[in-house]
């Protein structure tokens, strides 16, 4: 499985990283900026294939506006 092969990468280089690689971590940081930025529940759900009410209960005021920002500026050098 695609998915399954990602996650053990991730994992792999996170050990070797010296860093603990938390499952979701990704897909949380995007929910909760995302959430930030659109401030709207339905338009994140669907982009997650989450309900509403589960974008709202994890993600909804998990990080401020300002940080969605600087978060979405993050750019490779």
């Amino acid at each position: 499985a695609p998915n399954r092969n990602m996650q053990t990468r991730q994992k792999n280089i996170g050990i070797r990283a010296g860093v603990k690689w938390r499952h979701n971590a990704c897909r949380d940081s995007f929910g909760s900026y995302r959430m930030a930025e659109l401030r709207n529940t339905h338009n994140v759900a669907e982009e997650m294939g989450n309900s509403p009410a589960v974008v709202k209960k994890h993600y909804f005021q998990a990080v401020t506006k300002a940080e969605a920002g600087k978060f979405w500026a993050i750019r490779p050098a």
